[in-house]
């Protein structure tokens, strides 16, 4: 029989390891060891005890996080970390699986998806949720086609999904200067002028409009149905702005043949 899994949860909120703690210890292949406690702690305690995996609950998405996920390497780098996070903010989840996360679960599925994690992360396998990995998925075949960065291609489809820089900024964790400077290199890099040729190019790179993406929306914002009704109301002005475009061209034509 093979050893066990052992097991730490890195987390400042009791109640929330207490959970975890009795969840996992009904999992016959894995042993939770005492908990890493504070997150300023974490490296020290990860790196005495050694457990195969970590479980390290991330509550907010940002520079302080990234930069414990970096410390955590450093100082455990046999030990596999797996985020456990309601974040499902896809440029996130790409930013800590490149720093060497193995695992990203969505606290939505923690009950059936975290175990699966911690084993598959035991055996050097990454697991990301499925709904942060579609997203992730999409994200980088655009990025890919487009020259552009993850993060300015997820600015470019919440921008087109009627976002303000002010709630993409809150969204991302990021500054108001920081999304206006993303907004305008994607404007640069795509050479567009108009927020509706922007939406029309979010919708033919299907980064918006499907019906996964309006559901997806509507789930993560809590109000889809208006988020929805501003991808209508962008079609309906490609709509006009292409027929505009075409009655100029014909007058144009009209012109050179008086």
């Amino acid at each position: 029989m093979s050893e066990p899994i052992t097991v730490m949860i890195a987390d400042d909120h009791e109640l929330v390891a207490r959970s975890l703690r009795l969840g996992l210890r009904r999992e016959r292949d894995m042993v939770v060891l005492a908990d890493a406690g504070e997150a300023s702690t974490n490296p020290y305690s990860v790196a005495t005890q050694m457990p195969r995996v970590l479980v390290l609950i991330v509550q907010a998405a940002n520079g302080s996080t990234v930069e414990l996920i970096r410390r955590l390497r450093a100082r455990a780098p046999v030990t596999a970390i797996v985020v456990l996070t309601g974040q499902d903010a896809p440029t996130f989840a790409d930013t800590v699986m490149d720093l060497g996360v193995t695992g990203y679960v969505l606290t939505d599925e923690a009950e059936g998806g975290l175990p699966y994690a911690i084993r598959s992360a035991a055996n050097g396998v990454a697991y990301v949720s499925p709904p942060v990995a579609v997203q992730l998925e999409a994200l980088r075949r655009v990025s890919g086609a487009d020259g552009l960065s993850m993060r300015e291609t997820e600015v470019l489809r919440l921008i087109a999904l009627g976002f303000t820089a002010s709630e993409i900024a809150d969204q991302l964790y990021l500054s108001q200067r920081t999304i206006e400077t993303h907004r305008s290199r994607v404007y640069e890099k795509l050479g567009l002028d108009k927020r509706w040729e922007l939406v029309r190019h979010a919708l033919s790179r299907h980064l918006i409009g499907d019906p996964d993406t309006v559901a997806w929306e509507r789930a993560r914002t809590g109000d889809g149905r208006i988020r929805n009704e501003n991808v209508d109301r962008a079609r309906e002005a490609i709509d006009r702005a292409s027929a505009l475009a075409e009655e100029a061209q014909e007058v144009v034509g009209q012109a050179r043949h008086v």
